[in-house]
C-alpha cells in the first residue's frame, strides 16, 4: 500500500444548497462535503516511508442519473483563515446553474447561486488532445464580499476516460473576504470541455504508433 492515513473531521458536514440536495437542470443529486479533515499518517514513495500531517477534503455525491455528457467547472477551496468553500457552474452555454457553499471557523454555513466565475488567462493547451483548459479563474461571491484568484500548481493534469475528458488538479488561492487578505489551497475540476482532438483519433494514433514499433 502507498498510503496509511487517519482522517478526522473538525467541522460538521457542509450540506450543499443548505439541505444536501441540489437540483441541476432536470437532474438531482445528494451532496455533502467534509471540508476540513485533520490528517496524519504515512505515505510511501519509492520504498521510503514519509510521516505526514495536514488537512484533507472529502466530497460525497450520489444520484440515480448519468453525467457522461455533462459539463461543469468545480472548485473546492481551503483558506488559511479557516474558511472553506465549494462552488461550481454546471451546464451548457444555453443554460448554466451556479452554486456556492461555504463553512466558517465555527461551523456556520452559507449558500448562494449569485456567484461569478471568470477565466483569467487563455488557458493551458494539452499536447495530447490539443484541447485548451481554462485553469486560472476569478471567483466572486458579492453577498459575502469574496474575491479570489486561483491558479494551478501543476498545469499538465488532463485525464481521458473513454470519450470523457477531465482536467483535475491542485490550486493556489489568493484574494480577499470582506476586504481582508486571504490565501490557501484548492482543487479544480473541468469536465466535458469540447475536444478538438477526440479520444477516438487519439486512440487511433496510439495504435498506429504501437504497430509501427512492432513492424
Amino acid at each position: 500500500e502507498n498510503f496509511d492515513l487517519n482522517l478526522s473531521s473538525t467541522k460538521p458536514p457542509l450540506l450543499e444548497a443548505g439541505i444536501g440536495f441540489v437540483r441541476l437542470h432536470d437532474k438531482n443529486t445528494y451532496y455533502y462535503s467534509l471540508t476540513n479533515l485533520k490528517t496524519t499518517g504515512t505515505i510511501f514513495v519509492n520504498g521510503e516511508e514519509i510521516v505526514v500531517a495536514g488537512k484533507s477534503w472529502m466530497d460525497h455525491q450520489w444520484a440515480d442519473t448519468k453525467y457522461s455528457k455533462d459539463r461543469w467547472t468545480w472548485f473546492s477551496l481551503q483558506l488559511d483563515n479557516g474558511f472553506e468553500m465549494v462552488c461550481f457552474e454546471y451546464g451548457s452555454e444555453k443554460r448554466k446553474d451556479y452554486l456556492a457553499n461555504w463553512i466558517e471557523v465555527g461551523g456556520a454555513q452559507g449558500h448562494t447561486s449569485e456567484i461569478a466565475l471568470t477565466p483569467l488567462d487563455n488557458g493551458w493547451k494539452s499536447p495530447k488532445t490539443k484541447n485548451v483548459y481554462n485553469t486560472s479563474w476569478r471567483i466572486e461571491v458579492p453577498s459575502k464580499q469574496i474575491v479570489l484568484a486561483v491558479s494551478p500548481e501543476i498545469s499538465n493534469q488532463e485525464m481521458i476516460f473513454g470519450a470523457v475528458n477531465y482536467w483535475e488538479g491542485p490550486l493556489k488561492v489568493r484574494g480577499t473576504i470582506a476586504g481582508r487578505k486571504v490565501r490557501g489551497q484548492g482543487f479544480l475540476e473541468l469536465v466535458g470541455e469540447p475536444l478538438e482532438y477526440g479520444a477516438l483519433r487519439m486512440m487511433s494514433k496510439m495504435v498506429g504508433n504501437i504497430r509501427n514499433k512492432i513492424l
